[in-house]
């Protein structure tokens, strides 16, 4: 369906052009190659049918307005989707118009409003070497099903951008379009999982192995031999979108002008890895997908906040939000506890202290000295309820070379 608001957006266009829309023909002539206006009505009953009301009120009379066309309701271009694509079709035709550069530019015209309801312009054929086109309706090969499941409305909006670059024919856009896509959904799968902005540095591989653990789609994390194959294949293919996009995406100088083929396949591999990794995200957090949340849920427990650092590191709820980090990602969720986590109850000391013992071997001396400040002035960490003595002591026992002289003063005070 071609919407009421792209028709007048085209004509719209046409008159600020001040295109004569019959082109090199009279309007007679230009109309009859459509309809059949000796038969059509007249509005005029000095007239037998339309043909008559054409002559006197546009030669004539010459008092109809030049694009009287579009509410003249016998010939039904604002309500019938079938006769407007024909008409403006026509308008470029060989016979109606002759110059190259204008056909093209009226072409990009059309294009560039038929994109938004999915409909385009395309050679059908060919006269005296000119081409005739005819409108098609613009499908493709893939849907992609979790179109509502992205958060990030810049990868959305790269989706919708691909299908508007191929009927423009901007095949470089299209690639390029299509690893942006592929990169915003990278960031709002890191973004939910994580709770933090991706780094825009580094390539689309290097962003890719940033999510690729969250997802348990490393090869080592699967014992199945076919899993493997497909998480190999997943990095094979966001190399070849980078490459791709590189050569002949519009991002740097193409070294190639790229085949509609190249541009579809591109385009549908970003469309099914995005589809794969959603159902990915919603089978390994089932709507749950945010670690630093998730903790904080299972230690909002009262029967697993009291447990010491090797019982909560086994339990099977933590251990499962443990085996999705690596080095980078538990570094980011033990710096989010540190610095982000809001301690305003007893409650949240407790289980701010149990992320303590869960993240203990992995806290630097800065990191411990970070705890210490966040702490030392709050009522709610501090004896003799608070959780940050029993802290300093297990410092004291295990890594007693962090301890200042003013940490030791603290609990020589607090014993």
């Amino acid at each position: 369906m071609i919407s009421e608001i792209t028709k007048r957006n085209i004509f719209d266009e046409l008159k600020i052009r001040n295109m004569n829309w019959s082109g090199r023909l009279d309007e007679v002539e230009f109309l009859n190659r459509l309809f059949d206006i000796e038969i059509l009505p007249t509005t005029d009953n000095r007239f037998q049918n339309m043909r008559g009301d054409i002559w006197q009120h546009r030669i004539n009379n010459n008092d109809w307005d030049d694009w009287w066309i579009i509410s003249d309701t016998r010939l039904n271009l604002m309500s019938d989707d079938y006769t407007f694509l024909r008409f403006i079709a026509e308008i470029i035709h060989p016979v109606v118009r002759n110059d190259a550069k204008e056909v093209s530019e009226l072409l990009n015209v059309f294009n560039g409003h038929l994109a938004t309801d999915r409909w385009k312009l395309v050679e059908k054929t060919r006269i005296s070497n000119k081409p005739i086109y005819v409108a098609v309706e613009f499908k493709s090969d893939f849907e992609f099903r979790n179109e509502d499941e992205v958060s990030e409305k810049y990868a959305g909006d790269q989706l919708k951008k691909c299908a508007d670059k191929i009927v423009r024919n901007d095949y470089d856009g299209a690639v390029s379009s299509a690893r942006a896509f592929i990169e915003g959904v990278f960031s709002d799968i890191y973004k939910r999982v994580i709770g933090e902005e991706m780094s825009q540095s580094g390539g689309l591989p290097d962003k890719y192995k940033l999510i690729k653990n969250l997802l348990k789609l490393s090869q080592e994390q699967s014992p199945d031999k076919s899993f493997k194959s497909i998480c190999y294949g997943f990095s094979k293919i966001v190399h070849a979108i980078d490459n791709l996009s590189n050569s002949i995406g519009d991002r740097h100088v193409a070294s190639a002008k790229p085949e509609l083929y190249e541009v579809e396949f591109c385009i549908n591999s970003t469309k099914i890895m995005a589809d794969f990794l959603y159902g990915r995200l919603q089978r390994e957090y089932q709507g749950k997908e945010n670690l630093f949340d998730g903790l904080i849920a299972i230690l909002d427990s009262d029967n697993k906040r009291a447990l010491s650092g090797d019982e909560l590191r086994s339990d099977p709820a933590i251990t499962a939000i443990l085996e999705k980090c690596d080095e980078y990602v538990f570094s980011l969720l033990k710096n989010k506890f540190i610095y982000d986590y809001e301690i305003e109850s007893f409650k949240e000391n407790d289980i701010f202290f149990a992320t303590t013992r869960i993240f203990f071997d992995k806290f630097s001396k800065r990191d411990f000295e970070k705890i210490y400040n966040k702490c030392k002035n709050n009522s709610q960490t501090l004896p003799p309820y608070g959780g940050l003595k029993y802290f300093m002591n297990d410092v004291l026992q295990r890594k007693p070379d962090y301890l200042s002289k003013v940490h030791k003063d603290f609990l020589k005070i607090n014993k």
